[in-house]
């Protein structure tokens, strides 16, 4: 008796509505990554509008229109901002500058210490001859 047995067929059938949700999510996915600049920047302006908006709210209870109110607190942050600039720069370019002329003697600090271990006598060596003549054309560009 050589009957063959039945051939069992397996049908995956699948609803075109589930196509159309993966192929949504794979839409919206795509659309995230290619508005990263543009939700940054929302956010971004929304947490300075969040930020903001209490002060011009009590500017306006004092009696400003809101577009003086928001102008307001926009020359004041400014302002602050400007100031912090011109306090904080200074001291920067002065540790900068100083970082620079210091660079030689902290790389021969740097190999002395590195020919102390076996598997860093290769970097110290290349370290050692590493050209540090950029402090001497660092002022032109200051």
């Amino acid at each position: 008796m050589d009957a063959e047995a039945p051939v069992r067929t397996v049908r995956i059938e699948i609803a075109p509505r589930a196509i159309f949700y993966v192929l949504g999510a794979i839409a919206a996915v795509w659309l995230a990554f290619k508005l990263t600049p543009v939700l940054i920047v929302i956010t971004v302006a929304l947490v300075i509008v969040g930020t903001i908006d209490p002060l011009v709210a009590i500017l306006e209870k004092r009696g400003f229109r809101r577009g003086r109110a928001l102008t307001t607190v926009f020359v004041i942050l400014a302002t602050g901002f400007a100031l912090l600039m011109v306090l904080a720069i200074p001291p920067l370019v002065t540790q900068f500058a100083q970082v620079l002329q210091d660079a030689p003697g902290l790389r021969d600090d740097l190999v002395e210490w590195l020919e102390q271990y076996a598997w860093a006598q290769s970097l110290s060596k290349q370290l050692a001859s590493a050209d540090m003549d950029f402090a001497s054309g660092a002022g032109t560009m200051l």
